[in-house]
């Protein structure tokens, strides 16, 4: 795979130690847009901290009419990035244990 994500078992092995890393996988089609994503993230469950530690994005934009009209490699980065930001915002104001 060009990404180099290699296969592990799903779900992973529950532990009791107080980081644990995961993946997660979200797909959309809004549209005539499709966007997927693959990312890792570690919890540190003692403190409630979530780290993305590694994330892939697919984004077909569709037919490009003007491509330097517009920097479409920018445009989707700030987009992911904001749902980034978004999730991880969210997600610091989770209980631990939650």
């Amino acid at each position: 795979m060009k990404s180099g994500w290699k296969e592990r078992p799903s779900p992973s092995q529950a532990s009791a130690e107080p980081k644990s890393v995961g993946r997660g996988l979200a797909l959309i089609a809004r549209g005539n847009t499709l966007v997927a994503a693959v990312a890792e993230v570690e919890v540190d469950r003692s403190r409630g901290i979530v780290a993305v530690k590694r994330m892939t994005v697919g984004h077909d934009c569709g037919l490009i009419i003007n491509p330097d009209g517009l920097n479409i490699r920018c445009s989707v980065t700030s987009g992911h990035d904001i749902g980034l930001d978004l999730g991880l915002d969210t997600a610091k104001y989770r209980c631990p244990g939650d």
